[in-house]
């Protein structure tokens, strides 16, 4: 059957919904194109690009949880644990942040989605042994999956600065979770 006579027998509002369908799938991926291409002309890689944002929202979310633990946790070991966290975050940031700046690329201006709830929920919580049993499980949560993530990053990153920073990074996660565990032991 020709495509003249199957367009035809279609009805109009199956039509105007398979056109919708096209042009956002078309936009979608004419956005990602340009997003590669900008990564692209400024040397980074789409995947180089897409570490600087999800590198630099967890750096921006690990400084967040830092300052909440160091003011909201009981226990010394949790305080310990939080103002490690906010140190190492804040450099973290920074040095993630020259980096960006140099390669000409955007950085997160915030956490991101799920680790904004994670942290509005910290929040709520109340001071005390319920607080410092929600921060070290949040931080265990976060770290381990960072450190998974860095891990990937630094075999696999093109850019040989953000490749040095993520193998960099490694080591203090890995201090993290050695403290967050320690934490968790002790809040039980």
């Amino acid at each position: 059957m020709p495509d003249y006579i199957l367009m035809k027998t279609l009805h109009p509002l199956k039509m105007r919904s398979v056109a919708v369908v096209l042009a956002v799938a078309l936009g979608m991926s004419a956005g990602w194109s340009a997003a590669e291409d900008a990564a692209a002309s400024r040397g980074l890689s789409s995947e180089d690009d897409a570490f600087i944002r999800q590198a630099g929202e967890s750096q921006l979310a690990g400084q967040e949880l830092g300052s909440i633990g160091k003011k909201k946790a009981a226990s010394p070991v949790v305080k310990s644990l939080a103002a490690t966290l906010a140190k190492d975050y804040i450099q973290g940031t920074v040095e993630l942040w020259k980096i960006a700046a140099s390669k000409d690329a955007a950085f997160p201006p915030s956490p991101g989605f799920i680790q904004k709830i994670k942290i509005d929920f910290l929040h709520t919580r109340s001071n005390g042994p319920s607080f410092d049993k929600a921060f070290v499980h949040d931080v265990l949560e976060e770290q381990e999956n960072d450190l998974a993530y860095y891990e990937k990053a630094s075999r696999g990153l093109r850019d040989l600065d953000l490749k040095a920073f993520a193998t960099r990074t490694i080591p203090v996660l890995k201090k993290h979770i050695k403290m967050a565990r320690n934490a968790a032991a002790s809040v039980k």
